[in-house]
């Protein structure tokens, strides 16, 4: 399972290659926006959204969403006006964490194993994150 109940097999399912799945996209006219999201884009999105909610806390985010709609309220605005707000109000640095997970094609998948300590007295966790990519696509050197 990734977070929030979204099951890695419905993702494979989706066809999530190098291709597709990145979630911020510049969309030039209103056409262009069938050709480029599908499921997959809309999936990750939500996820990242609940994600980030959890890591800010509900009244954070909360607070940082009436602070955005606020400043925005009569006027268009870009993804950094959100990640900007929500900084804002967490202190915490949204734009950097989040751009990873919106600017990256695929989903990161963590690999955790125990790790024993040398007296076997108590136990740590070995954790890898690597991007799975339903094509079997190369990870390269994409951070997640």
């Amino acid at each position: 399972m990734t977070p929030h109940g979204l099951q890695l097999s419905s993702v494979a399912a989706c066809g999530c290659t190098e291709r597709n799945g990145n979630v911020l996209v510049e969309v030039n006219s209103p056409h262009e926006v069938e050709e480029i999201f599908d499921a997959v884009s809309y999936q990750k999105g939500a996820s990242l959204i609940r994600m980030l909610n959890d890591y800010l806390g509900a009244e954070v985010f909360q607070a940082g969403l009436q602070l955005y709609i606020k400043r925005h309220q009569y006027s268009n605005t870009v993804t950094t006006d959100l990640w900007r707000a929500l900084a804002e109000v967490s202190g915490q640095p949204v734009q950097e964490i989040m751009s990873t997970w919106t600017k990256q094609m695929g989903y990161p998948v963590l690999s955790v194993r125990l790790l024993p300590s040398a007296d076997n007295q108590s136990v740590g966790l070995g954790i890898r994150q690597s991007r799975f990519l339903a094509d079997g696509g190369k990870e390269g050197s994409i951070n997640f």
